[in-house]
Parts: C-alpha cells; structure tokens; sequence
C-alpha cells in the first residue's frame, strides 16, 4: 500500500510536468514566486521544477505545486513589473518639494523606466508622518526588485537631507497631571 501511494506522488508530478509543458504557463528562465520563494526558473523537468533565488539557493519544486498552488510569474507576458516605494515625511515638510525630490531621484535611477512615467502619491495621513509612495516601472525582474529600492531610497535619503525635508521617528506626548494630595484621617497619635 505504501508503494502504491507513493507512486501516485511520482505519478501525480509527472501528469503535472506535462501539463506545465503544454499550457506553458512556465518556463525556463521566467520570474516566479511560489509562497515566500522567489527566483528564477532554472530548469523544467518530468517531476519537478529548479528555482534559483537571488541569493543562490536552488529549490526544487514538485511539479504539482505549481498546478495546485498560487504561483506569480513576473515575466509570464511581458517583463514590466511595477515597484511600490513607501517613504513618510514630516507634518514640518515641504510636501510638493519631497514629490518632486523624490521623481528627480526616480529620474536618476539606471534601471527605472521613464515610460510608463514614475508617479509620486499621497497615500496617507499617519500618526507621525506624511505618507507618500514612489511608483516605478522595471523590465527585468530577473535583476531583483531589492537593488532598485535600495538605490531609490538611497537617493531619497540624500536628496531630502540636502534640501532639509524630514523624515520622522515616532514620537509620543505625555502630558503629567498632578494628582491633588489626599489627607488620611487616622487615629490621633496617643
């Protein structure tokens, strides 16, 4: 029974292979993420599927993972993926200075695209900053989406230090009220 269940596994992937074969929803080289793994298809084969991260761990997927579970694929159609770059200023701030920095700085960026156009956002009244986020479009996530928004908030960073736009750190107001000083009335001493 147990060599029977566990050649329905192989089975399974086999079945599985050819079909990520014929609907070729996948191949080598595209971008995928399958749960918190993300990589590139390395190699295609009968049970499984090679995935290398970015960092050089190489996964092998079963087969049947990809039909039966939630798989994004970055490059499927095309290679254009849009990155989405938090940044909070200060309530202080110059709020249509830091936009403009931060689509200067998004200008400024290699592998940025400047069709489709950068786009700067209010997202957001926080409880310490103003909300803004940085819109931009890359063609090869195969790269990595990690060294664009290091260089973006890079540039940010630099940008709004040389033009005196703040970035905030949570703050907490305490107010102290004092608290009118009770008289106990005892037993007079004896």
């Amino acid at each position: 029974m147990g060599i029977g269940l566990g050649l329905q596994k192989i089975f399974v992937n086999l079945v599985s292979g050819f079909m990520i074969l014929a609907d070729k929803s996948i191949k080598p080289g595209d971008v995928i993420q399958l749960g918190d793994t993300y990589g590139w298809i390395n190699f295609l084969g009968a049970r499984y599927v090679s995935v290398i991260t970015r960092g050089g761990v190489e996964y092998l997927i079963p087969n049947e993972s990809l039909i039966t579970g939630q798989v994004i694929n970055w490059s499927h159609s095309n290679n254009l993926v849009r990155l989405q770059v938090p940044v909070g200023i200060s309530y202080a701030s110059d709020l249509e200075m830091a936009t403009k920095l931060m689509l200067e700085v998004a200008a400024a960026t290699a592998r940025v695209l400047q069709e489709p156009k950068p786009a700067c956002l209010l997202t957001g009244f926080g409880e310490n900053a103003v909300q803004l986020e940085l819109r931009v479009w890359i063609d090869d996530p195969q790269n990595g989406f990690g060294p664009v928004k290091n260089e973006l908030l890079m540039g940010v960073w630099r940008r709004f230090r040389e033009e005196g736009i703040e970035l905030p750190y949570p703050q907490r107001v305490l107010h102290h009220k004092s608290i009118p000083e009770i008289l106990i009335r005892g037993k007079p001493d004896s």
